[in-house]
């Protein structure tokens, strides 16, 4: 059973750093991306983070 156990560990751990490797991998494609389409996303993320602030600001 303690195989099993050190196995899982591995797998868990293994599976952390390939997640790592591939978000360092994939963030400069990402922000390529986003300065593509920087005026249509920019217009679409942050219309609704700064409606919610307005809301809560008014709410207080």
């Amino acid at each position: 059973h303690h195989k099993k156990k050190n196995w899982c560990q591995i797998g868990v751990k293994t599976e952390k750093i390939t997640i790592s490797k591939e978000i360092r991998y994939s963030k400069p494609l990402i922000l390529k991306g986003l300065q593509k389409n920087s005026k249509n996303i920019s217009t679409h993320l942050l219309t609704a983070p700064i409606m919610n602030a307005i809301l809560q600001i008014e709410q207080r």
